[in-house]
């Protein structure tokens, strides 16, 4: 039986977690909100969940509909819930009437069936130029100016922008793809396809430049390795171009070809080849090091079992005497030997087309333990027990297959203490991660997921040297 989440604070969670209610409930509050466009809804997403119990709850929809006219919309809104001792409130902590690239929407409403407070996208005064990045004009003049970055001289021009929304942080990111043709003096027409993507800050410079002393780095060694070149950045908008490789995302190839097939494939050897390929990469100059240290990681393990506790109090006893053992696992980190690192190696970042593999979303590169990337990943094929109900023979091979496949093409070996360490702190987070949604899930899956902090606490980080058997 799926589980969903209440909170005394917040009466209309479950209401909140059910995509299908909220559509109907979207097209009601779009009938009083709107009267004169006659919107209808076809489909809410939910995109993006943030609650801490009893404290706040913030989710991220999509919602797809049309007008009266037929004219299809696709709209992100990021929706703050009110505590039920807050009803009434309205938005006059942030009221604005208009926003650019906001079209017919208002940038702030109240949802008051659900005492929630929505925000239309592009809104956001954290990054007011987002609706740059809807403006039609504004994105065929960047491409003018960056011609080189696509290969071309400036004999090309672009004539149309298409825009494709594709996922969006309210406050920290926004990713799109647009599909662009060109035209030359000769009339020849070049259609082009890249992502988007734009941050808050300015770390979208950092990523160009790491891509680009990459990039120009002779990769032709490297087998298995493909990294989508940078195209341009935008400064005005925070915004970092990338070529668009053709692929599907693990995640998606698992469930469609089916996980137990996935895991027996040889793409886990190749997976295991392509960060092997990519810690051999020369890291650039500009890099910087990583965050993710042996002290940095224990205290996000504590951070992440304090919040787990929130949802589980129950747990706190088993919690605690996990967080007991990686603090008894000393490191030395002189002993590291640092190398570039990708810093969040997990499916979603890896796409698959006629068996190649290229490696996405740079946002975490750094120079780092390499032992950090392994240690991702191998939570992430783990973490399949606990989400997909993958057999757990299947999710070891995998994972002997995945870690013995990388000692061989990085010649490296493997500390399993040290990996171990990286990946029960891995699982704390993706455990957090769970208990932050607040759409249907099972108690199994809790219960799946105590099992194999207790097992690889159990058998991996108090032993010297760690076995699969």
């Amino acid at each position: 039986m799926n589980q969903v989440k209440t909170d005394k604070d917040f009466p209309h969670l479950a209401k909140a977690a059910n995509a299908a209610e909220m559509a109907a409930g979207f097209e009601t509050f779009f009938q009083k909100e709107y009267p004169e466009l006659g919107l209808t809804v076809d489909r809410c997403e939910i995109n993006r969940v943030y609650h801490k119990p009893g404290k706040k709850c913030e989710i991220t929809y999509r919602i797809f509909g049309a007008n009266k006219r037929q004219r299809a919309y696709d709209q992100w809104f990021y929706a703050v819930m009110l505590k039920d001792s807050e009803r009434g409130l309205t938005p006059g902590r942030e009221s604005v009437s208009s926003w650019p690239g906001c079209d017919f929407w208002k940038p702030v409403s109240v949802f008051k069936d659900m005492n929630t407070i929505l925000y239309a996208f592009p809104y956001n005064r954290k990054m007011p130029y987002l609706s740059k990045l809807l403006d039609e004009e504004f994105i065929r003049q960047k491409i003018d100016d960056n011609l080189s970055g696509f290969g071309l001289d400036d004999t090309w021009a672009c004539q149309e922008v298409k825009i494709e929304k594709l996922k969006y942080r309210h406050g920290k990111s926004c990713v799109l793809r647009y599909h662009s043709v060109l035209e030359n003096d000769a009339g020849k027409l070049f259609p082009i396809t890249f992502f988007s993507k734009t941050h808050s800050d300015h770390l979208g410079i950092y990523v160009y430049d790491v891509l680009s002393d990459i990039c120009s780095q002779d990769l032709s060694q490297h087998a298995v390795l493909h990294i989508p070149r940078p195209l341009a950045y935008i400064e005005e908008t925070n915004t970092l171009w990338q070529e668009a490789w053709t692929g599907e995302a693990l995640r998606s190839l698992g469930e469609r070809s089916g996980w137990e097939n996935f895991l027996t494939s040889e793409l886990i050897q190749n997976i295991a080849g392509l960060l092997a390929e990519l810690h051999q990469v020369q890291p650039p100059a500009v890099l910087q090091k990583s965050e993710a240290t042996i002290e940095w990681t224990l205290d996000e393990a504590s951070d992440k079992m304090e919040k787990i506790i929130r949802h589980l109090p129950d747990h706190e006893t088993q919690l605690q005497a996990v967080l007991t053992a990686m603090k008894h696992s000393v490191f030395s980190a002189h002993d590291i030997q640092q190398t570039l690192i990708h810093g969040t190696f997990k499916m979603s970042q890896i796409l698959h087309w006629e068996g190649r593999l290229a490696l996405i979303d740079f946002d975490a590169v750094a120079l780092g333990d390499p032992l950090y990337d392994v240690a991702e990943f191998t939570a992430s094929l783990n973490y399949l027990m606990v989400t997909e109900g993958v057999s757990r023979i299947a999710v070891k091979q995998a994972v002997e297959v995945f870690l013995t496949g990388y000692e061989k093409s990085s010649g490296r070996s493997l500390d399993r203490r040290r990996l171990s360490f990286y990946i029960i702190a891995l699982m704390l987070g993706k455990m957090h991660s769970l208990l932050k949604k607040i759409d249907s899930r099972t108690d199994a899956q809790i219960e799946a997921a105590f099992e194999l902090l207790k097992e690889w606490k159990a058998y991996h980080l108090q032993v010297d040297e760690a076995h699969y058997d």
